[in-house]
């Protein structure tokens, strides 16, 4: 040890770091030489960068590093949880379905365990630690925050992070004492919310207390952020002005609170405020570079069909137009857009006072409504940045998205497409008539992603997406809109993707008799281990034979838009048919995960009746180096009634 106390401290903080975690701490204990010469790298090894819950256990650990003398210059990031048990009751908690004794309030604690009892206890004190700290806007958490970022002064990123992924300060105590993890998030509610979210709340006490304290931030990214429903009164132009006039890089994700009525604390937003707060947010970031933005859908069910007129009216649509009319972001070198809903002008009008100096540009899960200026929506954004996008050196698009459907990307050539340099001045609604083949129902992962690096990579992959790209009737538009598998089932370990293809029909305004749904399904649906439940065969068996049918819907309305005899570009909302009878017969198990292909087709047709026959096929190999044989897993026969004049 004498002989590395001689090495030059550059040397040893170079040793020092080569060492495990626990190792570094423990090596700084044997000496002060070394605890010196070591200062810079463990300063910067674990505090640079590091996140905290939003309790005060957490919060005094971000409190003591900003009073210590040395340490609080290492510090250049902080982020926070600002979840904590959120929507998780824990399994230490009462029965909800048991009712208390009205003489004993204490009945329900008395039936718990000890062990149980303890952890329930300290489960209540963590969360009513955590509801004070954002109580009242999180008026608490402002006066913590504030004199902690003022200490800081080498802090340029705060930011929030809500995934098992991140491991903020105390959350793995939290867990062994309440036997919950604190990060985890349980079921979103599917009604509406009493007050506003943590999240939000978090976001209003940090720009409070970083107006405070004057810190110069460079770096700031939120999270489902309620932003115009904060009252105007609590967030100040003059206080985002000082919050966030050094901001370069915004990340930003936004949403619309849904809210019981009549809560007299919160701010309802009506039409006419929709995007005042992300109006005021970009007006006070005056020297902004890079912009990440997302704009959630509103929350609250609708009925209303999905059409460009919905689309017009939700709040994406509305929030972004307001944003862009309202403020000029000329200095952004990188724009990612994710989940919104906009016009081509209005997207235009974003990109053109950066264009020049644009270099990065992310589209994922980007909806362009087509209008008579823009009848094909996505060629006049194509064709804007080719002319004018001489610095754009990264392009990402990913599933983009029109009225009605998806847009692909350098498709095959028997596609319908733009392929004439003047403008085509068809509307939509011909296109997809045009071009909605069996061929285009198939829509192949690499013809919905795109990526390219490299300034003439770029330009050369812009100028074949102005004559290359389709538009096509999506599938999960007409096909798959209930919700359970839209939504519930939509997820990693239940069905992955979705695709479907038929045969092109010898006559244009024939009906396709047969249609094939090829489906990736993961673990998360067995029955039994590596085997589909049979309850979710018997589903997927009869949403193949719905996808039949309303691919059939779809092109009978083209036929009727054409002809005259109907209007719009998608057939009225109307509730179909629905299953009178559907017989499953199992004969071999469907192995997960995997992927699986259903054939439906019709076997009669009479009025209001339709019989179809499904089958549901999957490869069956027999060791690592045998492809298998395909077999018939299950088979399907349903009768379908479509109600007098389509009315429940």
């Amino acid at each position: 040890m004498t002989e590395l106390t001689k090495l030059p401290s550059e040397l040893i903080s170079a040793i020092v770091s080569f060492l495990d975690d626990s190792d570094v701490c423990t090596t700084r204990l044997t000496c002060r030489v070394i605890e010196r010469a070591s200062l810079a790298h463990f300063g910067h090894r674990f505090f640079r960068k590091k996140g905290y819950l939003i309790t005060s256990p957490s919060l005094h650990v971000l409190a003591c590093i900003a009073a210590h003398k040395d340490l609080k210059k290492y510090v250049q990031h902080v982020w926070f949880n600002p979840d904590c048990f959120t929507s998780v009751h824990p399994a230490c908690a009462p029965d909800p379905q048991e009712a208390p004794d009205p003489e004993n309030p204490e009945s329900l604690l008395q039936l718990l365990s000890f062990s149980d009892r303890k952890r329930y206890e300290a489960y209540q004190t963590v969360m009513q630690d955590h509801s004070a700290l954002l109580q009242t806007w999180g008026r608490q958490l402002q006066e913590v925050l504030t004199p902690i970022f003022a200490a800081l002064p080498n802090l340029k990123t705060v930011g929030m992070r809500r995934s098992e992924d991140h491991a903020p300060w105390g959350w793995r105590r939290l867990k062994d004492i309440v036997g919950e993890d604190p990060r985890d998030l349980g079921p979103i509610p599917s009604g509406p919310m009493r007050s506003l979210s943590d999240p939000t709340k978090l976001f209003l006490a940090v720009i409070v207390a970083a107006a405070a304290a004057r810190s110069q931030l460079r770096r700031f990214y939120i999270d489902a952020i309620e932003l115009d429903n904060i009252q105007p009164a609590s967030l100040a132009q003059e206080t985002l002005d000082k919050a966030c006039r050094s901001i370069w890089h915004l990340e930003i994700n936004i949403t619309k609170a849904w809210l019981y009525k009549h809560q007299k604390n919160e701010f309802v937003p009506q039409r006419g405020d929709y995007g005042s707060g992300l109006v005021k947010l970009l007006k006070a970031t005056t020297q902004l570079k890079e912009i990440a933005l997302q704009i959630f859908p509103d929350r609250q069910p609708t009925n209303e069909q999905r059409d460009a007129e919905f689309w017009r009216n939700s709040y994406p649509y509305i929030c972004l137009q307001r944003a862009v009319e309202g403020v000029h972001l000329p200095h952004l070198t990188r724009v990612k857009l994710e989940k919104v809903v906009t016009s081509p002008a209005t997207l235009l009008a974003l990109l053109s006072p950066c264009a020049r100096c644009l270099t990065s540009l992310k589209l994922r899960d980007v909806r362009l409504l087509s209008d008579k200026e823009h009848p094909q929506p996505w060629r006049s954004v194509f064709a804007f940045l080719l002319a004018s996008g001489p610095e754009l050196d990264y392009l990402l698009f990913s599933r983009l998205l029109w009225e009605h459907g998806v847009v692909t990307f350098l498709g095959p050539s028997h596609i319908q497409s733009v392929r004439s340099r003047t403008p085509d001045t068809r509307s939509l609604s011909e296109i997809v008539s045009a071009s909605s083949s069996g061929e285009a129902f198939f829509l192949d992962d690499e013809l919905l992603e795109l990526s390219k690096s490299g300034q003439e990579a770029v330009a050369r992959t812009l100028e074949e997406l102005v004559e290359r790209h389709c538009y096509h009737t999506w599938l999960s538009e007409i096909g798959l809109e209930d919700s359970l598998f839209a939504e519930i089932l939509k997820t990693s370990r239940t069905i992955n993707s979705c695709i479907a293809f038929y045969a092109k029909p010898l006559d244009s305004d024939g009906n396709i008799t047969e249609v094939s749904t090829l489906m990736t399904i993961g673990d998360g649906m067995n029955g039994h281990p590596n085997i589909l439940h049979g309850g979710i065969v018997a589903s997927i068996i009869d949403e193949a034979m719905g996808i039949l049918q309303s691919i059939n819907h779809e092109r009978d309305h083209m036929t009727k838009v054409g002809k005259g005899f109907a209007h719009g570009e998608s057939p009225p909302q109307a509730f179909g048919s629905f299953t009178a009878t559907l017989n499953i017969k199992y004969l071999k198990p469907v192995h997960t995960p995997g992927s699986l292909l259903v054939t439906a087709r019709y076997t009669k047709r009479e009025g209001r009746k339709e019989w179809i026959h499904a089958e549901v096929k999957q490869h069956h190999s027999h060791g690592e180096d045998d492809y298998g044989e395909e077999v018939v897993c299950a088979t399907g026969d349903a009768l379908f009634i479509e109600p007098r004049g389509n009315k429940l």
